[in-house]
């Protein structure tokens, strides 16, 4: 029985990652590092959405928890701080401490600071791990200034895993959503982390936007981590990732149908996903896939993206941000704020609340100033056949 081995949902780690070995092997690097007492350099994933950022992320985080490392996953979001966030996270991890069988000083500690820096947000204060602690001497970790409480519940927590010979890996997806002051307690982690030569290993993901904002929390951010740019596939990688799958279920696809769907979908990731789930739904059974399979499998696998990816983004617009977008539209690639108002008859110092408006819903991203550019890559066709069909 064949199996479609496209996985095109969101955050999914494909049948096959192409690309990102060089990434991966840093991160590999950076474990290894802990296990001879050296602090590792935290790393930053950014790029556009469809690029395989989450995906990546969660590839990295299993390589940690084949190392058995502590490895809280949390994502960032507007309406939720990071206490709260990692509170959640560690809790699954410490739990499997909080044991009489497992009482040690350095596990009553972490588990002390733990449950003060959830204790902030809880004002009945009664939340614990289910043992007493009461006379257990913890870091104060409820001191309500959130970069000493991360500091201090994310270094008792490493030495509980330094103690179990592992260590503790922080991943945070869609980190440009974290607040200023969020993001600034993370450097000041990973700052510390160096100095105090702890085993914690900081990964960040996020959009194209993520370095700037970066630095606008701390000055010396930009210093701090090692920042990859997560982007399209080169034209063999993209083959890799459209063939691989099939092949390892003897279905193969004739050159002109491969350099099809790398053309046709700019080499991103997402979007080879989505190409090669529909050609599979519909062609399994007739390999070699041919050029004629993928030009019929096009026509779902737009509808898909146009109902989904895109859609509900644009739908996110409202009318006024809406023209906006059509104005960006026009051009290939990035657009100037210039040209943008130019287009819509109106000053550039008018539209540019409209920009804010935009970005902060993740939609589009400052390139540079006076610069602007789609999170998500070929919006921009969406767009125009929306125009186009409302034309018609």
């Amino acid at each position: 029985m064949k199996f479609n081995p496209y996985f095109p949902g969101a955050g999914v780690i494909p049948y096959f990652l192409s690309g990102r070995d060089s990434e991966i092997k840093v991160f590999q690097e950076q474990l290894s590092k802990v296990a001879y007492g050296f602090p590792p350099r935290p790393i930053v994933l950014y790029g556009l959405r469809g690029v395989g950022k989450t995906s990546l992320l969660l590839k990295l985080k299993n390589l940690a928890n084949e190392q058995k490392w502590m490895s809280p996953l949390i994502e960032g979001t507007p309406n939720r701080g990071i206490r709260d966030l990692l509170s959640d996270e560690l809790n699954e991890y410490l739990l499997e401490f909080a044991r009489p069988d497992m009482k040690s000083k350095v596990i009553d500690t972490a588990l002390k600071t733990a449950s003060l820096f959830r204790t902030n947000l809880d004002q009945s204060g009664n939340w614990s791990f289910g043992v007493d602690l009461s006379n257990v001497y913890g870091s104060n970790a409820a001191s309500g200034n959130i970069e000493n409480d991360l500091f201090k519940v994310m270094r008792d927590t490493s030495l509980l895993a330094k103690n179990q010979k592992v260590g503790l890996a922080l991943f945070i997806d869609e980190a440009q959503e974290l607040s200023k002051e969020d993001l600034g307690a993370v450097s000041t982690l990973a700052h510390k982390v160096g100095q105090e030569r702890l085993p914690i290993l900081i990964v960040l993901a996020g959009l194209p936007s993520l370095p700037k904002v970066l630095a606008e929390s701390k000055s010396y951010a930009e210093r701090l981590y090692q920042y990859f740019t997560i982007d399209r596939l080169d034209d063999d990688q993209a083959k890799d990732a459209l063939i691989k799958p099939a092949l390892a279920q003897d279905v193969s696809f004739m050159k002109d149908a491969t350099e099809a769907v790398v053309k046709r979908t700019g080499g991103y990731p997402y979007f080879i996903q989505e190409y090669g789930f529909h050609i599979w739904e519909e062609f399994s059974d007739s390999s070699p896939i041919t050029l004629s399979m993928v030009e019929v499998a096009e026509k779902s696998t737009i509808a898909t993206l146009d109902q989904g990816f895109f859609r509900s983004r644009w739908d996110r617009a409202s009318q006024g941000q809406k023209e906006f977008l059509k104005k960006m539209a026009m051009d290939e690639n990035f657009s100037l704020m210039s040209d943008i108002a130019l287009r819509l008859g109106k000053a550039s110092s008018s539209i540019s609340p409209v920009r804010a408006e935009l970005i902060k819903k993740g939609l589009i991203y400052q390139v540079a100033p006076g610069k602007v550019g789609f999170t998500v890559p070929r919006m921009n066709y969406f767009i125009n056949r929306q125009t186009l069909d409302s034309e018609e």
